[in-house]
């Protein structure tokens, strides 16, 4: 009777040790969370070196973004150039150069553009 009783209890802490990995599988560990908390800190003068047409990093507002891979899809063609290596704000917001001259229509770029330009994130600008 021990015998099975000991056999029994061995199952059971076996199995709750089983359940432990797949749960934690399952479910987002603290390091996941932790890395979704804290993200890259960029200068303005890390992007500042990455301003070509095969290195391209801007930003907007506080985010920073690599955009080189997108920059020969960039349907307003060269103008993206523009904000290689510095703040792609108002280009982007406005459609303003940062002398105040319009580029392509002068509108705001759609949500959609928006929403592509989120996927080049990389890190938050930092003074």
């Amino acid at each position: 009777m021990n015998k099975i009783l000991i056999g029994l209890l061995v199952l059971a802490v076996v199995g709750f040790g089983a359940l432990n990995v797949l749960s934690s599988e399952d479910s987002p560990t603290d390091k996941t969370l932790e890395n979704e908390q804290n993200t890259i800190q960029i200068s303005r003068s890390e992007v500042a070196m990455h301003g070509s047409e095969t290195d391209c990093w801007t930003y907007v507002g506080d985010t920073v973004y690599d955009i080189t891979e997108y920059v020969p899809r960039h349907p307003g063609g060269d103008t993206i150039l523009l904000a290689c290596g510095g703040d792609g704000t108002t280009l982007f917001e406005q459609r303003k150069t940062e002398n105040g001259e319009k580029v392509g229509s002068g509108l705001p770029h759609s949500a959609g553009a928006t929403s592509q330009l989120s996927a080049y994130a990389i890190g938050d600008l930092v003074e």
